[in-house]
């Protein structure tokens, strides 16, 4: 079996024989996004959070690695909070910048489930970012409980430091409905939620030990943190990489979209989550 190291080293070695003056030449859209990822660089809570997850594995109790992903040139994510119904998460305070991409640990009680929300507030924006998670412990008698991924954009609350925890209490079980939900029972489902020139795109797995990927992408080439094919064949790439059906609405007007099928997403986290 191939494992993750030897994979991510294969990709390194083909991202350098198709570099020719900074800009590397890729054929589908799948190429277009793994070069992508493989570019983005590391946060400085990163390591530590995969280090943490990692001690997870063979815990009954839900757990998650929430990966985030931002491919904006001039866009950062700032101002993290979060809020836990269930379990517990290491303080965060991380920015994700632009070209660079961060991660958080978070686990359930012993026999019990990790909920929780985390977010953003995107700068100039009238909006502000926000991930739900829902990882059910491991079940041995009882049926297993699916997971759950939130996704979306809600309107920027300015003066109120405690937002998120606010925007919790509106819900039930934190389902907060104007961001799009989805369960995951099995693998291979991409959601996606788009405000303005900004889109978010989710995908959990589907067991207790779960990883979470959430890509900021923007629908212009232009505002891409790198150049892989040049201007104009970026931009067909990503407009296949955003092509996706609407699903729900937010409360910033954002549209929520989702795609079943999203085998090459759930690859590529597979290889580059750790």
């Amino acid at each position: 079996m191939i494992g993750k190291s030897t994979l991510s080293i294969a990709l390194l070695l083909w991202i350098g024989l198709h570099t020719t003056n900074g800009t590397s030449s890729v054929a589908t859209f799948a190429d277009f996004l793994g070069v992508l990822t493989e570019l983005l660089s590391v946060g400085n809570e990163f390591l530590s959070a995969v280090a943490e997850f990692a001690k997870l594995a063979d815990k009954n109790k839900g757990s998650a690695q929430i990966t985030i992903e931002n491919y904006f040139n001039d866009t950062n994510l700032v101002d993290a909070q979060y809020h836990v119904a269930s379990g517990s998460m290491d303080e965060i305070h991380f920015d994700v910048e632009g070209g660079e991409k961060q991660a958080a640990a978070t686990s359930g009680p012993d026999l019990g489930q990790t909920e929780g929300l985390i977010g953003w507030n995107l700068p100039n924006s009238s909006s502000k970012v926000v991930v739900y998670w829902r990882v059910p412990h491991k079940s041995i008698i009882l049926e297993q409980k699916s997971n759950k991924l939130g996704i979306g954009f809600v309107k920027n609350s300015n003066g109120d430091i405690n937002w998120l925890k606010n925007l919790a209490g509106k819900g039930k079980d934190l389902a907060i409905p104007s961001i799009g939900m989805g369960e995951y029972a099995s693998d291979g489902r991409t959601m996606q939620c788009c405000f303005g020139e900004i889109c978010l795109q989710g995908l959990m797995s589907s067991n207790h030990h779960c990883e979470i990927s959430i890509r900021v992408l923007p629908k212009k080439a232009a505002r891409l943190f790198k150049s892989v094919n040049g201007l104009e064949e970026d931009q067909k790439f990503l407009d296949q990489v955003l092509n996706n059906q609407e699903t729900c609405t937010s409360t910033s007007g954002a549209a929520a979209q989702g795609v079943f099928g999203g085998f090459i997403m759930l690859a590529l986290t597979t290889i580059f989550l750790g």
